[in-house]
């Protein structure tokens, strides 16, 4: 939500010039997949867009997930993929909204992920 030329880097990569958008204000250590993961809950949440969402839990960005995991060195498992958002959940509602305060919105995401992954 604050796309501005503030987060914009430019330079060049295996020798293409190119842009990136950086969002400094949450850099940091994260869980695995946190970027995805955050897009995916908050598209959901506050544009009522579950797609992204639907179209991961279901399975339909598996292939993409099993070249990603391999740069790393690991499986992804597709039995564990509500174990692998769940993981981004609590440390996201830990960080990003307990710390705040913020029973209403801990509620709200509660609430989501109660109905769309612990079902």
């Amino acid at each position: 939500g604050d796309l501005s030329k503030d987060n914009l880097l430019y330079g060049i990569s295996d020798g293409k010039a190119g842009y990136w958008w950086i969002d400094w204000e949450h850099a940091g250590e994260r869980v695995f997949l946190y970027d995805y993961f955050f897009y995916i809950l908050n598209t959901a949440i506050y544009f009522s867009d579950k797609s992204a969402i639907n179209a991961y839990l279901n399975g339909e960005c598996d292939e993409h997930f099993n070249e990603l995991f391999a740069q790393f060195g690991l499986k992804f498992e597709e039995k564990c993929r509500k174990e692998y958002f769940l993981v981004f959940v609590v440390d996201f509602l830990k960080e990003r909204v307990c710390n705040l305060g913020s029973n209403k919105a801990l509620k709200e995401y509660y609430d989501f992920i109660k109905e769309m992954v612990l079902n």
